[in-house]
């Protein structure tokens, strides 16, 4: 039996989706928090693809303005800040999974039950599909690495020199923070409130270590209630440590061969503005359909999308990865 194919292009084709699945699906996807449409955001998303073809979107990645300006009635013309922007490119595919039942009587004996459970395991999917993207763009090549050796983090510090009391700690927010004003390129942060806000990804292993330190412990006793209204990011997140935000995720990086060969480590990741870019060009969507003369129901869930890190001049825009032992909770 011969396929037809209709091309994206062509007259015929039919594109809808429905904009509740749509809806339930980006709240399982964990950096939806992280995301926005502008560059003041950990990850940007860009729709351009979403009202025309292509298959690859253009990002503008603009270093920050460093000189000191002007002041007074003077002529600005002709003192104007030289800055070089550049682009990355990201590019998208065709994510998709479905479902089918046995037959008519698997359906007779719960249908209700066995479509709802179909269509939210899937929604489920492609959240974490999204996500396990996302997790292995940044996981890819680090360009900028803090390893913490024998209780002193050391920029490309080797990962032999961890041992196994190289646990995190709250100082090294603070330290990343300021060590972002003198990466190449500079790691920029968030815009909130007033506030430079940046966000610390962990592995959980690390958010069990964290949440056992003391000093964290005290510090978070201590600290003023953040109003949650102000921001979905601080909502979400496990904390602040001097306004770094604190996340956690099983997708993190691992490993138990640091130190001498048997240290459990992390590959944690310290973001700021432009880190990561989610680009769409087809919204989650489902399609259901039977099968057999209408005998077999079946699901389906799709999404055409991309998602790296930004990169400028081979070096990560906005993103460094915090290297530290870990309890093993397994």
């Amino acid at each position: 039996m011969a396929d037809t194919t209709i091309a994206t292009g062509d007259a015929v084709t039919v594109k809808r989706w429905d904009p509740k699945f749509m809806s339930q699906a980006n709240k399982k996807i964990f950096f939806a928090p992280m995301t926005g449409k502008e560059e003041n955001n950990i990850v940007q998303s860009k729709l351009d693809l979403t009202k025309g073809p292509g298959d690859r979107i253009t990002v503008s990645l603009f270093p920050r303005f460093a000189g000191a300006g002007v002041q007074g009635d003077v002529d600005i013309e002709g003192q104007e800040e030289a800055i070089t922007p550049q682009t990355d490119n990201v590019t998208i595919d065709f994510y998709a999974n479905a479902f089918r039942v046995a037959g008519i009587m698997t359906e007779q004996r719960s249908p209700d039950e066995l479509r709802k459970s179909a269509r939210e395991q899937l929604s489920i999917w492609l959240g974490e599909k999204v996500d396990q993207l996302g997790f292995d763009a940044i996981e890819s090549s680090p360009t900028l690495i803090y390893s913490e050796n024998s209780d002193t983090l050391v920029k490309s510090g080797p990962t032999a020199s961890v041992v196994a009391t190289d646990l995190i700690e709250p100082h090294m927010a603070s330290f990343l923070r300021s060590a972002a004003n003198s990466s190449t390129p500079k790691i920029k942060s968030i815009k909130q409130g007033g506030r430079d806000i940046f966000v610390l990804l962990m592995h959980t292993h690390c958010r069990y270590d964290m949440k056992n330190d003391t000093t964290y412990q005290n510090f978070h006793r201590d600290a003023d209630v953040r109003d949650p209204k102000d921001n979905y990011l601080f909502k979400s997140g496990m904390g602040t440590i001097d306004d770094v935000l604190l996340y956690e995720h099983e997708n993190v990086a691992v490993t138990s061969t640091w130190g001498a060969g048997a240290v459990y480590g992390a590959r944690n990741k310290f973001m700021g503005a432009q880190a990561m870019c989610l680009a769409w060009a087809r919204f989650p969507f489902l399609v259901e359909k039977r099968f057999q003369y209408g005998t077999k129901w079946g699901a389906m869930v799709g999404a055409v999308l991309g998602f790296r890190k930004l990169v400028l001049d081979s070096k990560d825009f906005g993103l460094a990865e915090l290297r530290v032992a870990r309890t093993n909770l397994n």
